[in-house]
């Protein structure tokens, strides 16, 4: 008796630990989009998935790009399982889904699909957020 309930206090503490990382993380997600919006530069927020493959294709593009555009532009690789709020507002329903903000964190365009370091530098120009 008294160890069955030794059992399922212990599965309710992992329980609660898990929960308390999850709601850390949602948290840290949150203010780190927050902060780019509210960082007086354009943003690019490119919403994906692990699992997806044009989103890791993505990954070093972004990575280039946030290099090449330091103090400029802030880049933003995000998951959908952990912005879930954020990708039903902006309908999106096809991954990589990039958002691109200007500098007063304003919404500005979206463009569904994998892009090339050029095709963002291009969008990013003809948007005017960068020169």
């Amino acid at each position: 008796m008294l160890e069955r309930s030794f059992v399922r206090m212990k599965k309710l503490l992992v329980f609660i630990v898990l929960f308390v990382i999850a709601l850390c993380t949602f948290s840290f997600a949150e203010d780190q989009l927050d902060a780019a919006l509210k960082s007086g530069k354009p943003a690019i927020v490119k919403l994906g998935a692990d699992w997806c493959p044009p989103c890791k294709a993505m990954k070093p593009v972004l990575k280039d790009l946030s290099k090449d555009l330091k103090g400029k532009v802030v880049v933003l690789d995000l998951d959908i399982e952990k912005y879930q709020k954020l990708s039903a507002e902006y309908k999106v329903t096809l991954i990589p889904t990039t958002l691109f903000y200007d500098k007063n964190g304003k919404y500005v365009d979206k463009v569904v699909g994998g892009m090339s370091k050029k095709e963002i530098m291009s969008k990013l120009k003809g948007l005017k957020l960068i020169k």
